[in-house]
Parts: C-alpha cells; structure tokens; sequence
C-alpha cells in the first residue's frame, strides 16, 4: 500500500495515478500485478510470481522511487507478504493497512514491513474504542511474531485487566518485567494489580522500584501513598509531602497532606469533613498502557 501526502496538490495526485496505470501497463498487460486507488492519495497494489521477496520488493522500490522524483514529494509505504504465519489471502488487505499505519509513526518517506509493532498499535487503536477483546486477539497475535515485545505484554496484561481477568493481567506484567527489570509502565501495573489483589506489601514493594527509577511520575507516586497509608498513616508522609520551590504540586499532593493531618485531629473538629468513597471498579487508578511508538 502508497500513499501520497495529504499536503500533495490534486494535479499531484492525478500524476500518480497515470505513473500507476503507466507502469502497470509495462508488466505484460497486468499478468503479474494490479493496483486499485482507495481514494485519491492511496493506492493498493498486489504482485505475484517472484520467486524471491527481494525481486519483489527490488520492484516496489523501483516504483516508489520513480513515483517520489515525478511527483516531488515523499510516499508513505506498509507492506505485507503472502503467506505469511496462518494469514489468510483475505487478511492480506488488512494486514497492508496495519503496516501503513505503523509506517506513519516514522513519517513520510518510510516503508515498513508488517510485524508485531504492526499489530501493537492495531491492538491499540482497538482498546481505545473499548474494543477489548478483538485488542486482546491483536496483541496475542503480535507475541507470536515478536514474543519478547514487552509493549505487547504490557498491552495484554492492560485488556486483561480492564476486562476483569487480574491473575491473566499479572502473568503478562510478570513475564514482561523478567525481560526488563526496571520498566516503570511494568513495575507500576503490577503494583496496581497486586493492590487489587489485595496484596499490599507486594504492591509497595513494585511501586517502590519504580519510584526509585523515576520519581516524578503522578501514578506512581499517587499509589505508592495510597498503599502505604493502608499498612501505616504515617509511611505515605514522604510522598505526599507538598514540596514548595519547585514545580507546583499537583492538587492531590496537597489534599492527601491535609486529609492526613485533618485525620489526626481530635473528632469533634473533622466531623464537618466528609471524605466519599468511590463506588468504582476495583481498577480506580488507571492501568499504565503502551510505550510511544515507534
């Protein structure tokens, strides 16, 4: 799949239509390839018959860097083979449109193969229409092709988690934390997991490695407090000590310290204070997702 930048004039657009039609024509009348326009800056081409995926692709090149002189302006470029893993014929067209969509992280002028990143950012889009379960079926097909990605694990453990299957969300945290260590988004679901499951000294014990590698991150510090004031009031002081002459604290850091001391004070004095209880899920806080792209 090509596609020819949206800033692109429409005479532009028409030009690249007639090097399409030219070259096509020069294949002995379409025998090993067609194209297809999806609109007026996006092409799909399909090619067979090459013994090799160097010769095809040595094609695609030769293309891309005629129809980019011609025109003047950078193409965008996602490419996928066939076979490739149990893909169907019929998946080919989507999994094209995956690599495209991959490619446009890197801007115009790049070309990129499918692969599991490919999937990653698919399963992304899904998640955040709430289409968990298909984002789910993405993300596992990305582990097939990269099973050490740990933005796929991560993403995983997030839809499972978001869906209610905690133990499943944590095995993907876990495995995901033994290839990187010290991944902050990793080290700081598997605390929020391990609070949901009521494991509060685990949670601490995750949430303080990743505070320890970055302590500026709001999710890590909000939890961390929270975790600690359930074993002890006193243990979430340091992290919810407002901290004047530097960046301005976040309104929670402030209302955490004096919802501390107004705790403290004698009863008569705080009944005026009313603090409500959140009837939410138990994933009050939000699952960290995925990493940026590329």
């Amino acid at each position: 799949m090509i596609q020819v930048a949206e800033t692109a004039s429409e005479n532009t657009r028409e030009t690249a239509r007639e090097i399409f039609e030219s070259w096509l024509r020069s294949m002995s009348d379409n025998r090993r390839g067609i194209w297809e326009s999806l609109d007026d800056r996006t092409f799909v081409l399909v090619f067979w018959d090459y013994k090799t995926q160097k010769k095809a692709m040595d094609l695609l090149e030769s293309l891309k860097t005629n129809i980019t002189q011609a025109l003047k302006t950078d193409l965008l470029a996602g490419l996928c083979w066939f076979p490739f893993q149990d893909c169907s014929r019929s998946e080919v067209f989507a999994n094209a449109l995956k690599a495209i969509d991959h490619a446009a992280f890197f801007g115009f002028g790049h070309t990129q193969h499918f692969d599991g990143i490919s999937l990653n950012i698919s399963g992304d889009r899904l998640y955040q229409l709430e289409q968990y379960e298909a984002a789910i079926r993405e993300y596992e097909k990305g582990l097939v092709l990269a099973p050490k990605d740990i933005n796929l694990m991560n993403s995983l453990g997030v839809c499972y988690g978001v869906t209610g299957d905690v133990e499943k969300a944590k095995a993907c945290f876990e495995s995901a934390l033994k290839i990187s260590p010290k991944e902050i988004m990793v080290l700081y679901n598997l605390g929020l997991t391990s609070q949901v499951l009521e494991d509060t000294d685990k949670a601490v014990l995750y949430l303080r490695k990743a505070h320890g590698i970055d302590g500026r991150i709001f999710e890590v510090e909000l939890l961390l407090g929270i975790c600690c004031s359930k074993k002890k009031p006193d243990a979430a002081l340091p992290t919810w000590k407002p901290r004047p002459g530097k960046t301005p604290d976040p309104a929670w850091r402030s209302g955490s310290w004096g919802k501390y001391f107004s705790n403290r004070m004698p009863r008569t004095r705080r009944e005026p204070l009313s603090i409500q209880r959140s009837n939410s899920t138990p994933w009050t806080l939000p699952l960290c997702p995925v990493m940026h792209w590329p």
